[in-house]
């Protein structure tokens, strides 16, 4: 069999999807060819498509774009599409951008052309000239253009004719681009303009509908953001994407009952998918759903003050995320292999709850399990391969995937003896035996423990934490809003210092303006201020963001009363002032 008809026997293999032949095929041709930039563009495509092996995939693309120069578009296309799929969205943002670069140059030379041929068919005489010169000029290079070999006058010929080819940007080229710029966060106005030219090729993709939602959602225009979704979900009603992403707006915008509907139609959709036999891969998205409508359920419970249900669902998400664990009120987190333990950020929530219940025994040894996970994760600070001990003392530790070798139960026993030991204490072990604030790498756990030091009246513990947490340097490239919030109750309720918390509330307003319970917390402070007017107005705008939240319902009504009692007061009091003030200039 020649090469010839081997390629055309292997691109029949990869239409017929008989993916091990073709894998075959094209690794013969690549043997006979190692250098020829198709079979290398083919190869990974097999490798893509039919075999989900991405490393593999991504070795033979990288071969091709090196080989043309960075100047085919089909091949940087898929390479595209490839990290995109495995969510290397800096590449992907990179190589697109080459992509469309490519694609305007070639365009601008097809203009070019275009009008040149159109002049020609103009000015025949010029035209003439213009052969003439060129024939001239063939004579005076005829001796090299003798010594070019066959294969390259082809090559060259192909090239020409590529570039003479008008070249067309996908919709999957602007919705792939448009996502790597969101998730890489540099430019939110460029990926929203490439998400509508998708829309505008494809208006009814529910697919392009989310993507361009989440955009919206993650710049907190969330009216926008709720009217794209229900359009898709018109589209495709039965997407638990959509359905959650959805829920997860109106949660924002305070809809309550609304997103808890929401939620609980997305939770019997990824149930009922659940057990009707699916593939892997669908059994797995299904139990993610599960656990975030569940987690996201617990947290607006908690958020309407109902903490004995939202320490329910929350206890049950963190069971659908290591669904082998055992009790969760004796604090043991480990499953039955004793090699994984529950997201950090999980257990900061249900330490939140803990603290609003005043159990703070529990949410201390639940901070301290949460720091031990981070504390001997890997390098990068990211638990995975977790473990945890079985004696209920809450305590707990992670292996990493940096391949430290340390199991909890090790870690646990190495501090035991530390602890029991009459020599001075290893700095590296002693810094986790207590409630140092430096011990902790999570930002949303520490932010919790410093709530936690406030409510147990280890103020400059709990100022100082604040402090850390907001002079970071990731709070100041992405300021936070927990953290702002947090630290400003506890300089109100705690510290008393309400010029200063009245700061922090502005800040934490300025970074997400759509919590009802913020702003009547500044109304709170800024009464205190004898701020009554500003009190009074923002105590209104909390209750028209969000009555449904109980302190909201319950006080302010007789907040806006007491407001205006004191308004009349200093009414009262100038009036007074400007009326002894007359009489003394009368008399």
């Amino acid at each position: 069999m020649t090469e010839e008809e081997l390629h055309y026997s292997a691109v029949n293999s990869y239409r017929n999807r008989s993916w091990n032949l073709a894998c075959l095929e094209f690794m013969q041709l690549l043997y006979i060819n190692p250098q020829n930039v198709n079979y290398q563009h083919n190869m990974a495509m097999v490798l893509q498509y039919g075999f989900s092996n991405y490393d593999g995939a991504e070795k033979y693309f990288k071969q091709s774009v090196r080989a043309s120069q960075n100047s085919h578009v089909d091949i940087l296309r898929h390479y595209c599409q490839l990290l995109s799929i495995i969510k290397r969205y800096e590449d992907c943002k990179n190589y697109y951008a080459l992509l469309f670069r490519v694609i305007h140059e070639n365009n601008k030379r097809v203009l070019v052309d275009m009008e040149m041929e159109k002049n020609n068919a103009n000015n025949p005489q010029q035209q003439q000239t213009q052969s003439q010169q060129e024939n001239q000029s063939q004579s005076q290079m005829q001796t090299q253009t003798q010594t070019q070999t066959q294969t390259q006058k082809q090559e060259n010929e192909s090239r020409s004719e590529i570039k003479l080819q008008w070249l067309e940007i996908t919709y999957t080229d602007h919705l792939n681009y448009a996502e790597a710029l969101l998730e890489c966060g540099v430019d939110f106005e460029q990926s929203e303009l490439h998400f509508k030219k998708a829309l505008e090729m494809r208006p009814d993709n529910p697919k392009i509908l989310l993507k361009y939602g989440l955009l919206l959602s993650r710049d907190r225009r969330f009216q926008e953001a709720h009217l794209v979704f229900s359009t898709a979900l018109k589209l495709s009603p039965n997407d638990m994407d959509l359905k959650y992403e959805l829920a997860t707006v109106l949660w924002n915008k305070q809809e309550y009952e609304e997103a808890i509907l929401t939620l609980k139609q997305c939770l019997l959709l990824a149930t009922t998918l659940s057990t009707t036999g699916q593939s892997a891969e669908m059994a797995s998205k299904c139990k993610e759903f599960q656990e975030k409508c569940v987690l996201l359920y617990g947290i607006m419970l908690e958020e309407k003050q109902e903490y004995d249900k939202a320490e329910k669902y929350i206890a049950h998400a963190i069971a659908l995320n290591q669904p082998n664990l055992k009790s969760l009120a004796d604090l043991s987190y480990h499953d039955k292999y004793g090699n994984k333990a529950v997201d950090v950020r999980y257990l900061a929530e249900f330490m939140l709850i803990k603290i609003r219940k005043d159990e703070f025994d529990h949410a201390f040894r639940m901070y301290r399990f949460g720091k031990w996970m981070c504390a001997y994760g890997s390098n990068s600070g990211t638990a995975t391969n977790n473990t945890g001990n079985g004696n209920g003392d809450g305590n707990g530790g992670n292996t990493g995937n940096s391949g430290s070798g340390h199991h909890y139960e090790e870690i646990l026993n190495r501090m035991e003896r530390v602890r029991n030991s009459p020599k001075k204490k290893p700095s590296i072990l002693y810094q986790y035996d207590d409630e140092d604030d430096q011990a902790c790498s999570d930002w949303y756990l520490a932010c919790i423990y410093a709530v936690y030091c406030s409510k147990t009246n280890a103020i400059a513990k709990a100022t100082r934490l604040f402090k850390k947490l907001i002079n970071s340097d990731e709070n100041k490239a992405a300021p936070c809003y927990f953290i702002h919030y947090y630290y400003a109750l506890h300089l109100h309720y705690v510290c008393k210092d309400y010029p200063k918390a009245k700061t922090q509330y502005f800040a934490s307003i300025k970074i997400e303006n759509n919590w009802a319970i913020t702003h009547f917390h500044l109304a709170l402070c800024l009464f205190e201020l004898g701020e009554y007017q500003n009190a009074k107005n923002f105590a209104l705008q909390a209750q028209t963001m969000n009555r449904a939240l109980p302190l909201i319902d319950q006080r302010v009504d007789k907040f806006v009363v007491d407001c205006d009692a004191m308004i009349a007061q200093v009414y009262l009091f100038i009036f007074t002032c400007f009326v002894f003030a007359k009489d003394k200039q009368i008399k």
